[in-house]
């Protein structure tokens, strides 16, 4: 038994499983039986009979009405069919013209198969049904003849529909469809690419010489929208994939393959463009406001969390955003496009020209009444948005804007926000730090104040054994105006302290090295930065590479000296003579002494503190001391493990037990929860400042370990 009888049979077996009436069941078969016994032989009523044959199969499908999805499996037993008779018939003559017949007179049934059958992308309901169909088109038209817009005109101009059929086609591994059959599918797939297929196919639907050029690309616009989401929506990649997995031992049929991928690729990634602009996505569709949501997180998150701004500000995603053609219907996105600007200081930017050339352009296509309400809504403090007024991209949003202000910014705390400008220098902020009342440089530095870098890990800390000291809030501290009023040797000796510290993460630098905008790095903490895929300086965005990086010899003989001077200060600290009475008198309370003979009790006896009976060391008579821990000094370097932080590796000066066992310094701690948010930094569980607690022992085993440290220095 030959294909061909199989095919007739299965068809037969369809029929009957589906109650389907076929009037010319019988002589049909008993034709196929008579050609098939005579097929070696020339008979003259062979061709009439092949005819006859050809024509009472189809006349099955014409009888059957689409009701089901078991339809189709007998649209598949015809097609089927009509396949197997051209490989064991080839020979016939004018055998394509019998087959385009019996298509002609199924061509309804035929379009509307190619459209139904759609979404059927793994064939459980047509099987093969749609192979079978591409290769009766193929045999009549002629594999090297059958173009892309051929199969668009048969799917009534339905380009998803064909993409899923030529997608099928390449995925099929049944070992129905050959090469040959697969090529011509990758084939028509390019040519669905091309302009031609739209304005050169024979219906002349639109005429190119009269039509307005807007239309033509309007309807060129359409297509490519179509065509690239239903390369999306069919996996066509993954067909493709499939389809060279099949033929990886012949290169020749994969070259072929590979070269019809990659153009349709090409042409779609050059089509991008027109996507958009054929969009039907508007202000009012659940896309937009999709867009509009994920931008309100966006303005949140670089407002509470430091981390998200910098990877923003490096990426063009704010630009793009901005050149969307729906931003001049949507006031509301503009605004909070401008807020998430401002949070991540987006006006430093590299991409700052082509983001205010958009969005301008966005905002001029506006009414004025929604040109009032983006400047009324833009404002600090106008809506629930939050944005940072200290920000150098406000003046540059408003001046963008047009907004007009009278008086500060941020008119919540004017003052503090200017203090806080006034204390920013070369692209660092710095912060304020108190030392002690005894501290040791007090005496040459008195009145001065002290600027570090606002860094967690560069904070100067005391701990004492027993109870801690009393603060001193008003001694030490000068405006910021005296200290710009200052001498210039005082100036200068604040600048020279400035560039002591490394710009990157605030420890004193053993290797400086410097870029071409004078910025000061340590060189290991700058090539680490490059190294982790950054491209910019981290203080001024710049772009930075290891090849700009300078060594900075001055800077390492200031650090060295600076070193050596306080080193020397506190020896002669250490030897003052005076140094003791000055410890003993320490005030009981925060308050100044006061006059004996002006208080209420002065005419009471005074009270002789006598020494407790069991203490007779002479050390005892000393009251307990203040040891001074520098976190970043290099004595403490070699500190036990369990002494440091767990999180940054320095010794501790007031250590935090977490739950789950880590030691954190309470500083660190807290930058990282301001940074990263409430969880662990060590096994990334939830936790929070109130689950630490103090650890004391840890405590004074740190006082312990600094306090011989300094015996073994000056002993």
């Amino acid at each position: 038994m030959n294909s061909g009888s199989e095919a007739l049979l299965h068809i037969d077996k369809v029929v009957r499983e589906q109650h389907i009436e076929w009037r010319d069941r019988d002589h049909i078969l008993g034709l196929w039986d008579s050609k098939s016994k005579s097929s070696g032989h020339e008979s003259s009523n062979g061709r009439n009979e092949l005819v006859d044959i050809i024509l009472g199969v189809c006349k099955v499908l014409k009888s059957t009405p689409i009701t089901s999805r078991d339809t189709y499996k007998l649209h598949e037993a015809v097609f089927g069919f009509l396949v197997a008779i051209i490989n064991e018939f080839e020979a016939q003559d004018d055998l394509s013209s019998m087959v385009m017949s019996a298509l002609e007179e199924v061509n309804d049934i035929y379009d509307q198969a190619l459209v139904a059958l759609e979404d059927d992308n793994d064939g459980s309901v047509s099987g093969n049904c749609r192979v079978f169909m591409l290769g009766l088109l193929a045999y009549c038209f002629g594999h090297e003849s059958l173009k892309g817009h051929h199969l668009l005109e048969l799917a009534s101009g339905s380009l998803s529909s064909v993409v899923s059929m030529l997608a099928y086609v390449l995925r099929c591994d049944s070992g129905v469809a050959d090469f040959k059959l697969q090529s011509t599918a990758s084939r028509c797939l390019v040519e669905l690419s091309y302009p031609e297929c739209v304005f050169c196919n024979n219906d002349n639907e639109v005429d190119g010489n009269s039509t307005d050029i807007k239309k033509l690309t309007k309807k060129f616009n359409a297509h490519v929208s179509e065509l690239i989401c239903s390369v999306i929506e069919y996996d066509v990649v993954d067909s493709f994939g499939r389809c060279v997995c099949q033929h990886q031992h012949s290169h020749s049929n994969t070259d072929v393959l590979m070269k019809d991928f990659m153009t349709l690729i090409h042409n779609c990634l050059l089509y991008c463009m027109f996507v958009e602009a054929g969009s039907t996505v508007g202000v009012k569709s659940i896309e937009w406001f999709n867009l509009t949501s994920a931008m309100q997180t966006l303005a949140i998150a670089t407002f509470n969390v430091k981390t998200f701004r910098r990877p923003l500000q490096q990426s063009e995603l704010l630009s793009r955003i901005a050149e969307l053609r729906q931003m001049k219907e949507a006031p509301s996105t503009l605004v909070i496009l401008m807020k998430v600007a401002i949070n991540c200081d987006y006006g430093s930017s590299r991409y700052w020209e082509a983001f205010t050339t958009a969005s301008s352009a966005a905002f001029e296509s506006m009414d004025e009444t929604l040109q009032r309400r983006v400047r009324h809504r833009v404002q600090v403090g106008s809506d629930a948005l939050p944005v940072n007024p200290s920000s150098n991209t406000v003046p540059m949003v408003y001046a963008l804007l047009g907004v007009e202000v009278s008086g500060p910014i941020d008119s919540d705390s004017p003052e503090e926000n200017g203090s806080s400008i006034n204390q920013k220098k070369n692209g660092a902020w710095l912060t304020r730090v108190r030392r002690p009342s005894d501290d040791y440089k007090r005496s040459r530095r008195r009145g001065r104040r002290r600027w570090r870098r606002g860094n967690p890990f560069k904070r100067v800390s005391r701990v004492t054994d027993v109870e801690g000291i009393e603060d001193d809030d008003g001694e030490g501290e000068l405006e910021a105006d005296q200290l710009a009023s200052a001498p210039d040797d005082e100036r200068k000796d604040h600048s020279e302290e400035f560039t002591r510290y490394c710009a990157l993460t605030g420890c004193l630098m053993r290797d400086p090295v410097k870029t071409p905008q004078g910025v000061l790095f340590e060189r290991a903490a700058i090539l680490d930065w490059l190294s982790s895929g950054n491209t910019g300086c981290p203080v001024t965005g710049c772009e930075l590479s290891a090849s700009d990086l300078v060594a900075a010899p001055e800077v390492l003989e200031s650090i060295v000296g600076c070193q050596a001077e306080e080193l020397a200060d506190l020896e002669n600290f250490q030897e003052s003579p005076g140094r003791e009475a000055d410890v003993g008198t320490i005030p009981s309370s925060g308050t100044e002494a006061e006059n004996p003979s002006g208080s209420l009790l002065g005419d009471l006896p005074a009270l002789n503190i006598t020494k407790p009976q069991g203490s007779t060391n002479g050390d005892s008579e000393k009251p307990k001391q203040a040891v001074r821990i520098r976190r970043t000094s290099p004595k403490l370097v070699d500190a036990p493990a369990e002494l440091k932080c767990s999180l940054d590796g320095k010794i501790m000066t007031n250590p935090m037990r977490s739950p789950y066992g880590h030691v954190f310094e309470k500083k660190t701690l807290e930058k990282w929860f301001d940074s990263c948010g409430e969880i662990c930094p060590i096994t990334d569980k939830p936790l929070c400042m109130d689950d630490c607690k103090p650890a004391h022992d840890m405590k004074k085993a740190i006082v312990r370990y600094v306090k011989e440290k300094e015996e073994c220095h000056f002993s």
